[in-house]
């Protein structure tokens, strides 16, 4: 059965691009924290904040879908199912704190900043939405998985453990958010590279939906790692979607123009 123009249309603009922002800047996987100087961490028991990052102020990288699984997708739910089939070709994906986000393809345009959202994605037609202040409804460096001060000002974290990850000692965090209770995220650190290796994402009732793996990481700027690499995989485990990232830059000092809204 055909979908109509308006269910197609609430599709999209109510959900869709939620989903493709997370694929998306979730993906980008926490580009570029920052190394602290040894004497600012506490290798005892390190809070998360001890391991966020000062020294990124932009970011920006090109993300390109090489892999997607329709069914296991629509398992995460359909929005990001939709979100991978938008995603199409080459997405430049631009950060700048705090805030300010911008995902530009060959087919739409979309653009954080702060509270406020537009999309621009033809034939549709335009649309400028203000998406309050719940932290799963703004954006900052948090969702493309950099641990930044001001990108935990919404959060509350407690460590869990130490654990292996694929050979490498990592420290593991619980992380929630006031005044929403519909996410949860527990995050796998690499103690020295200042990325995450891993991150699963929770619902409201504590169900598994997704579990991101950060692969391939390299060193892009003196003291500064990031994954070149994600595998998304679904609440059950099966191989949902992989990305690839190439052309990462970091404090070029981005215009705020970039991220104006008509």
């Amino acid at each position: 059965m055909h979908r109509t123009y308006e269910t197609y249309r609430t599709n999209v603009t109510h959900g869709t691009w939620r989903a493709c922002l997370r694929l998306c800047c979730a993906s980008v996987a926490v580009f570029a924290l920052a190394v602290l100087p040894t004497s600012a961490r506490h290798f005892d028991t390190p809070t998360i904040e001890d391991l966020a990052s000062t020294n990124v102020l932009d970011l920006q990288a090109t993300v390109q879908v090489s892999k997607a699984d329709s069914m296991a997708l629509e398992q995460i739910n359909r929005d990001f199912a939709l979100a991978y089939k938008l995603l199409r070709g080459a997405t430049t994906l631009t950060y700048k704190d705090p805030n300010k986000l911008r995902l530009k393809n060959r087919i739409a345009l979309v653009v954080y900043n702060g509270a406020t959202r537009y999309i621009n994605f033809p034939p549709l037609p335009a649309a400028r939405k203000e998406v309050g202040d719940a932290p799963t409804r703004r954006y900052s460096l948090l969702d493309i998985g950099l641990l930044t001060k001001a990108g935990l000002g919404s959060s509350m974290s407690r460590h869990l453990r130490d654990e292996m990850l694929d050979g490498v000692p990592t420290s593991v965090y619980e992380m929630t958010f006031r005044d929403d209770d519909s996410t949860r995220y527990v995050v796998w650190v690499h103690p020295t590279r200042q990325i995450t290796l891993k991150r699963e994402w929770y619902d409201s009732a504590d169900k598994l939906k997704a579990t991101f793996a950060y692969k391939d990481a390299l060193e892009i700027a003196p003291g500064i790692w990031a994954p070149t690499s994600l595998e998304i995989r679904n609440g059950s485990g099966a191989l949902a979607g992989t990305m690839k990232y190439t052309d990462i830059k970091v404090n070029q000092g981005l215009m705020d123009d970039l991220f104006n809204i008509p």
